[in-house]
């Protein structure tokens, strides 16, 4: 399983590489933007395209984390309310087997057959 992950990754990273090799012009290639609004004009500095897509790939990355951020906070939450419930039910557990273990009668005693009287049946 681990090499199959290994492979899968490295053809994902493959097909990322190949598609900036075969289109390397358009990234390496320089553009400004401008935002025009009604009462204000603002024109970014020249940029590459490229550091456009890496910058908005690792924003996408930062949003996604902090979306699923509440939701691992309660899975984590939730997961130590369960393991102090399994560890309350695993000594309550080892309780009952310590008093059933109490209630047993010893090995050594004989056993006694209530049809036969005292003593076992083996005896007669």
């Amino acid at each position: 399983m681990k090499k199959t992950k290994i492979a899968f990754w490295a053809l994902i990273i493959g097909f990322f590489a190949l598609i900036i090799l075969q289109n390397k012009p358009f990234f390496l290639d320089k553009q400004d933007f401008r935002i025009d609004l009604f009462f204000w004009n603002y024109n970014t500095p020249t940029v590459s395209i490229a550091i456009l897509f890496a910058a908005f790939f690792v924003a996408g990355l930062l949003i996604a984390y902090f979306f699923s951020l509440s939701g691992r906070f309660k899975s984590n939450r939730t997961i130590k309310t369960l393991n102090a419930t399994l560890d309350a039910q695993r000594a309550e557990l080892d309780a009952m087997k310590k008093q059933v273990e109490g209630l047993r009668p010893a090995a050594t005693d004989p056993v006694v057959d209530p049809v036969a009287g005292s003593g076992s049946a083996s005896e007669s």
